[in-house]
């Protein structure tokens, strides 16, 4: 059963239509990343809609655009040019000015409606579901969308699809927290929060979409922004994260992107603040972009039973993906990530309580595996290991575990440079293996009863 309403705006016969001046803002914020790859504005990169909890307010019935709700409410979809409410921002360029001041707004919505459930082929039904009635807020980053995007998102029944067309820009100053079963499409989520204004706390920052205690969440073409936009370390700033999972299970990622974020790109943790740390579980990634993440580009803490393909991990502050729990024993299991590209390292740093198995993936520099009381099995499978050339740390440093290449080619970073560093280190009763995987400079050391082997 689907239900859907569609708002339409009173500046013309359907929302996102409009004969504005500017009506050109949207397709040159949006699409100026995938142009210009280098470009140093915060919208070089489109978002898809995320939702938003901000406790500011600031929204008018005058700015509703490109929002489509399915399986409960469909929201001035269908415009490819408008759709932009968030809370989280100021909606500024490094100018700090606001955007699409001349925009059309889409709040004169046709009222809620109601859909018949379909019929049974045993006998007719007249059950039907209510969908929420108009909400107001921004969609054009030009002020906050939450709280008003929030109470919405809420207020959705379980299963709905909330749209946006690929321009849509939500300001989300304090980002948006999903913690029933919903699906966002589209939109970009956008945070303005800097180093300037987020205060002097450790973790100040919240994450721009965090999807926290629920099940069956989906994100598909959605963009979590943020004002970081040379990736820097800001120690106080990481509670950042673009997407953040936590005791979550059955959660669809789909060609999402996070982008300048001052924490990590995708963060999946357990909540402490319950009595029972559940991991992030039956999670699936069908495509995640992270660009310019403030520490990891990807830490997986607590996860268990997931799959993660067609990851892109480019120029994190720290490592590209870390293992890294922080429950004594705990650690991840049944994890696989495949197809993957990084422009940093893997740094497995945590108790196992099952196998991680990594395939396809090329570009990393660097693997760490610390885990002196987990015999569960780390294995990369094809792709390709560039080490660095002149560095003290090895290419990969093991600390106890079980560590196995299959048909990984090991090589090094191009360059001049005379190399001096060593390709592995294993000790403390680590186990390192190398299956058909050609090393250009086999060089290591290792520390008793520490093992290593090499078969063609």
């Amino acid at each position: 059963m689907r239900n859907e309403w569609i708002g339409r705006s009173r500046h013309s016969n359907e929302c996102g239509h409009f004969n504005r001046p500017d009506n050109d803002h949207d397709e040159g914020r949006f699409a100026e990343y995938d142009r210009h790859h280098h470009d140093d504005s915060p919208f070089g990169q489109h978002v898809d809609d995320h939702g938003d909890n901000d406790p500011r307010v600031g929204h008018d019935d005058d700015r509703h655009e490109g929002h489509h709700v399915d399986s409960g409410v469909d929201y001035c979809n269908d415009h490819p040019e408008d759709d932009h409410d968030d809370d989280r921002g100021t909606g500024d360029h490094e100018h700090n000015t606001p955007h699409h001041d001349h925009r059309a707004h889409c709040s004169a919505f046709d009222p809620p409606t109601t859909v018949p459930s379909t019929p049974s082929s045993a006998a007719p039904t007249t059950s039907t579901t209510t969908v929420p009635g108009p909400a107001s807020f921004d969609t054009t980053c030009s002020q906050p969308a939450t709280p008003n995007l929030q109470t919405y998102l809420d207020s959705l029944p379980d299963g709905s699809v909330f749209r946006s067309s690929t321009t849509a820009c939500y300001l989300v100053p304090l980002g948006i927290v999903l913690t029933h079963p919903i699906t966002i499409v589209g939109g970009t989520f956008y945070d303005t929060t800097d180093t300037r204004t987020a205060g002097t706390l450790y973790n100040s920052l919240e994450p721009i979409i965090l999807i926290k205690g629920t099940s069956r969440v989906s994100l598909s073409g959605v963009t979590a922004m943020g004002t970081n936009i040379g990736g820097d370390f800001a120690h106080r700033l990481v509670g950042q994260a673009g997407i953040k999972i936590m005791s979550s299970n059955n959660v669809t990622l789909t060609d999402v992107t996070a982008k300048n974020t001052y924490g990590d790109g995708l963060e999946l943790v357990a909540n402490f603040g319950n009595p029972v740390h559940t991991p992030v579980t039956g999670l699936s990634v069908e495509g995640f972009t992270t660009i310019n993440a403030g520490r990891q580009g990807v830490t997986l803490a607590e996860v268990s039973s997931s799959v993660l393909n067609h990851v892109n991990v480019i120029n994190p502050a720290d490592a590209g993906f870390d293992f890294e729990s922080d429950l004594a024993g705990v650690g991840s299991d049944n994890v696989t990530i495949s197809n993957c590209t990084d422009t940093a390292g893997f740094r497995l740093n945590e108790f196992f309580s099952g196998p991680i198995n990594i395939t396809g993936c090329t570009g990393f520099h660097h693997v760490s595996l610390i885990s002196p009381t987990s015999n569960a099995p780390i294995t990369f499978t094809g792709g390709t290991l560039l080490c660095k050339r002149a560095i003290i740390q090895p290419c990969i440093d093991q600390n106890g575990g079980s560590l196995t290449f299959v048909g990984v080619t090991i090589d090094r970073m191009p360059g001049v440079d005379k190399i001096t560093e060593l390709t592995w280190s294993v000790y403390n009763s680590g186990a390192l293996s190398f299956i058909r995987s050609p090393i250009t400079t086999p060089t290591g050391t290792i520390v008793r009863p520490a093992t290593i082997k090499f078969t063609n």
